[in-house]
């Protein structure tokens, strides 16, 4: 009996130590797995917190390829207004050269009559140098139209103010036009109050709004036809509309009347001489005085163009 419990007692002994020591390498297996597993956790925190880079990096890349496209836009836009602006520099110059040619065409063959050897009649006389006359204003309008973009260009379209008579200004322009009108067999006619009309402004400058927008008018007018001048006053602004009976502008071109070097459809198509400026300058005059210009027209109908100018001249510049 006693050799049978020490024979157990020993086989317990050696089960005991058997599973001390798998509980030691279990133990030992345990640890080892959560060192693994805490590598893991950190492991996986460095990759959540690389995607998290990854994420900032690809915004920041599509922030950079969105900047990046818009700047090739922008760079493309650029490149296309150069170009378009390159494009009317040359029809410009081609336009300046056909329009300066012509009425020095006409001064030159009249000079030519009038220092011919046997002196021409008094009527031939008057004739030829109305001619060289008109063409001399016409060429002067011209370089005043040019003299006047440089200096928009520059900054310095700077008013002079002062009193003046408007309907004074009104008929000295309706004059000088009267002879490039009867050429084309247009009639002018002017409507204003009786007596004088005060205004502050600057009077060249407000002569080339007119002068620009008479020279249109009789240009686009059929011959036989008739420009009105109409004036209206109030204590406050003057409003001066000029009407011809042309063919009329475009709806959809009647907005860019007024852009710098644009000449409409009815421009083209009847090839009326031109450079595109007139209107373009005269907006940035009455701009400049305070006022403000605008066109209503009809196809067939013609055009109506409408200055308005305050009384007390343009506000003083900051």
């Amino acid at each position: 009996m006693t050799d049978t419990l020490q024979t157990l007692v020993q086989a317990f002994d050696r089960m005991a130590a058997t599973y001390e020591l798998m509980a030691r390498r279990l133990g030992g297996q345990i640890e080892q797995l959560e060192a693994e597993r805490t590598a893991l956790r950190a492991h996986l925190a460095d990759l959540s917190q690389q995607q998290i880079t990854l994420l900032r990096s690809n915004q920041d890349l599509a922030r950079l390829t969105a900047d990046l496209s818009g700047q090739v836009t922008s760079l493309t836009h650029r490149a296309e207004e150069i170009r378009r602006q390159d494009q009317l520099k040359s029809e410009l110059l081609a336009t300046v050269s056909h329009e300066l040619r012509t009425p020095l065409t006409s001064i030159k063959g009249a000079l030519s009559v009038l220092l011919a050897e046997d002196p021409p009649s008094p009527e031939v006389r008057s004739e030829f140098l109305g001619i060289a006359h008109q063409n001399v204003e016409r060429v002067m309008r011209l370089i005043g139209n040019f003299l006047n973009l440089a200096r928009i260009e520059a900054g310095e379209i700077g008013v002079v103010p002062r009193p003046l008579d408007l309907v004074e200004v009104l008929r000295g322009v309706l004059a000088r036009m009267r002879g490039p009108a009867a050429e084309r067999r247009v009639s002018l006619e002017l409507e204003a109050p009786a007596g004088p009309l005060p205004l502050t402004g600057d009077p060249e400058m407000l002569e080339s709004v007119f002068s620009n927008l008479l020279d249109n008018a009789v240009k686009f007018s059929p011959e036989g036809a008739l420009v009105t001048v109409r004036v209206e006053a109030t204590p406050q602004a003057v409003t001066v509309h000029v009407r011809d009976r042309g063919p009329g502008i475009p709806p959809e071109e009647a907005p860019r009347v007024f852009e710098r070097f644009f000449r409409g459809t009815p421009a083209t198509n009847r090839r009326v001489p031109g450079t595109g400026l007139g209107l373009h300058i005269s907006k940035v005059i009455v701009e400049a005085h305070g006022g403000r210009i605008g066109v209503e027209s009809r196809i067939g109908e013609g055009s109506t163009f409408t200055v308005t100018l305050p009384r007390g001249g343009p506000a003083p510049a900051p």
